[in-house]
C-alpha cells in the first residue's frame, strides 16, 4: 500500500490587519484505506490572539473528513468531542461546496486559545482508490475580542501526492521567438534567475489575443502561455497528480501526452513564422500533432482567423522607451538602457514593451 504526502506547506497569507500572519501545513504522510490521515494547520505567531475562528475546506475525490482537534483549544486529542473552554463544529457552506469548520469558545465568554501556535489538527479518511489531489481552504477568518487584529486570509491550497511515486520531468525552452506553452502535472514555481511569465487566463479581441494577468507560480494540471527574453532550457520536476490526457482552461487547452488535433475545427498552434512571427496559426487543412506538455487553442468557427497575434495584456500598460522614470525588470533589477520587448516594473505597475 502507497503512502501518501502532504506537499507544498505554504502559505496562506493575511489579507488584512496581521499581514505578516502565515499560515503552514505539515507534511504528515496519509494512506489510502486509513482513517488515521492528519494534516496539521500551524500558524506564524500565537493563537492567544484569537477566540474564534472558521475556514470551508474543498476535499479532492476519496477524502472525507473525519474529525478535529488541537492545542490551541484541547487538553488532549479525543476525535469528535470538545474538551475545556473551547470547541468545534462542522457545517457546509453558504455555496454548499465542501465543509466548514468552526471553532469558538464553548462558554461564550469570549476566552482565548492557548498560547501555541498550532491552529488545528484535520482528521482524514483516504478510502482506498485514493491518488492525491488538492485540499483548497477558502474563507479562513480569525477573530479576535479587538477587531483591529482580526484576520482574514487568501484561499490557498494543500497538494497531497503519493510519497515514493516517481517524478516526472518536464523539460521547457525558451527560444529565440521568446514565447512557449507548458502545462504540468505538478505544482511549480519558474525559477528566480529566468524572467519568464506565465499566463493562463486568455480572451479574444478580434484578431488579438489578449493576456491575463501573469504569474511565476504553476498551478498543477493548468495550461499556459509563456514569455520571456532568456533563452535557454528548464526542467522542471515533481510528483504528477492528474491522470487526464488533456486540461482545458477557457480556449487553452494543455495536453500530457503527443495528442493529434483536427484540422479545420478551430485550432490553433504556436509557432513563428518568416511573414507575421509569433502567434497562434490556424490548423486549417492537416492534423498536427501538439507534444506532450504543450498547448494549443481554439476558438468558435465564426471567429476564426489565419492567425492570432498576442497583443495587450490585462492590467500591464504599454509604453514608449522615451518615458520617464525608473524601470525594473521582473528580477527587480534596474534596467539602465534602451527597453527590450518583454515585461517590466515601472512607478510600482507592470508595463509591457512590445
Amino acid at each position: 500500500m502507497k503512502k501518501l504526502s502532504v506537499l507544498f506547506a505554504l502559505l496562506a497569507v493575511a489579507m488584512m490587519a496581521k499581514a505578516d500572519f502565515v499560515v503552514t501545513a505539515s507534511d504528515t504522510p496519509f494512506v489510502p484505506g486509513s482513517e488515521e490521515n492528519e494534516l496539521v494547520l500551524t500558524a506564524s505567531e500565537s493563537m492567544q490572539t484569537f477566540t474564534a475562528f472558521q475556514f470551508d475546506m474543498v476535499l479532492p475525490e476519496g477524502l472525507t473528513f473525519d474529525y478535529a482537534y488541537s492545542s490551541a483549544f484541547r487538553e488532549e486529542k479525543e476525535k469528535g468531542k470538545w474538551i475545556a473552554m473551547h470547541n468545534w463544529q462542522e457545517g457546509v457552506p453558504e455555496d454548499g461546496e465542501g465543509i466548514r469548520i468552526f471553532v469558538m469558545d464553548g462558554s461564550n465568554n469570549n476566552a482565548s486559545f492557548a498560547d501555541v501556535t498550532e491552529i488545528i489538527t484535520l482528521g482524514f479518511i483516504a478510502d482506498a482508490t485514493f491518488k492525491g489531489g488538492t485540499i483548497t481552504f477558502k474563507k479562513a477568518v480569525f477573530s479576535s475580542t479587538d477587531s483591529s487584529k482580526d484576520v482574514k486570509l487568501d484561499d490557498f491550497d494543500v497538494t497531497v501526492t503519493v510519497a515514493g511515486a516517481s517524478q516526472t520531468d518536464v523539460a521547457f525552452t525558451m527560444t529565440a521567438a521568446h514565447a512557449g506553452t507548458l502545462i504540468l502535472p505538478f505544482a511549480a514555481e519558474i525559477p528566480a534567475d529566468y524572467d519568464w511569465v506565465a499566463y493562463t487566463d486568455i480572451t479574444l479581441n478580434g484578431k488579438t489575443l489578449v493576456l491575463g494577468e501573469s504569474t511565476t507560480t504553476l498551478l498543477a494540471n493548468t495550461p499556459y502561455y509563456i514569455e520571456g527574453e532568456k533563452e535557454g532550457t528548464y526542467t522542471f520536476s515533481g510528483t504528477p497528480t492528474n491522470e487526464a490526457a488533456s486540461v482545458k482552461n477557457g480556449i487553452l487547452t494543455g495536453v500530457f501526452v503527443d495528442t493529434e488535433i483536427e484540422a479545420g475545427v478551430g485550432n490553433y498552434v504556436l509557432q513563428n513564422q518568416e511573414v507575421n512571427g509569433v502567434g497562434f496559426y490556424n490548423v486549417k487543412t492537416k492534423a498536427k500533432t501538439i507534444p506532450a506538455y504543450r498547448c494549443y487553442i481554439t476558438v468558435p468557427s465564426d471567429t476564426e482567423s489565419n492567425m492570432y497575434r498576442i497583443g495587450g495584456t490585462t492590467g500591464i500598460e504599454e509604453v514608449t522607451v522615451e518615458e520617464a522614470g525608473d524601470v525594473y525588470d521582473m528580477l527587480g533589477r534596474k534596467v539602465l538602457g534602451p527597453l527590450e520587448k518583454g515585461v517590466y516594473i515601472k512607478n510600482n505597475r507592470k508595463i509591457f514593451v512590445k
